[in-house]
């Protein structure tokens, strides 16, 4: 079974401050520190920014091909 380990990357106001959050999900071959430059172009003013990171890069290791 393919299993993920807990790891969140966070950004912006702490969470538990944050009066609302945006969660980003990275695509395959990508980290979760890279979709969370994404943030850049949203009005983040008092928001938890979340992205959790996949194992290898990946949410599904076999190929969709």
């Amino acid at each position: 079974m393919y299993t993920h380990d807990h790891n969140i990357v966070t950004a912006g106001t702490p969470l538990a401050e944050a009066k609302r959050a945006f969660i980003f999900l990275h695509g395959r071959g990508a980290s979760a520190e890279d979709i969370l430059s994404l943030g850049e172009h949203f009005d983040t003013t008092d928001a938890a920014l979340l992205a959790p990171q996949a194992k290898n890069n990946s949410w599904y290791p076999y190929s969709f091909l």
